[in-house]
């Protein structure tokens, strides 16, 4: 974390990748100011994926736009927006 991309010519997307430990319980997250809406997409297990979800609903805006479902994991593409 900590890692800020490298400036680029022309419009494009800008992608990061990450993984976040959900197995302990985190303080609630305080509302930020995003500059335009985000595109998240979540994939691990159903109580893993249910508990980022939550605790990004501190912060923002979250809206699920499409879900993709198996018998162990579940992917999830979210929509963050300043609330």
């Amino acid at each position: 974390m900590g890692e800020t991309p490298a400036p680029v010519s022309g419009p494009r997307p800008t992608v990061w990748v990450t993984t976040v430990d959900v197995s302990e319980p985190r303080a609630d997250a305080t509302p930020a100011r995003l500059t335009a809406p985000v595109t998240v997409d979540a994939q691990g297990g159903y109580w893993a994926v249910d508990r980022l979800r939550t605790h990004l609903t501190g912060a923002f805006a979250v809206s699920v736009v499409g879900t993709a479902a198996g018998d162990q994991e579940q992917e999830v593409r979210l929509r963050l927006e300043t609330r």
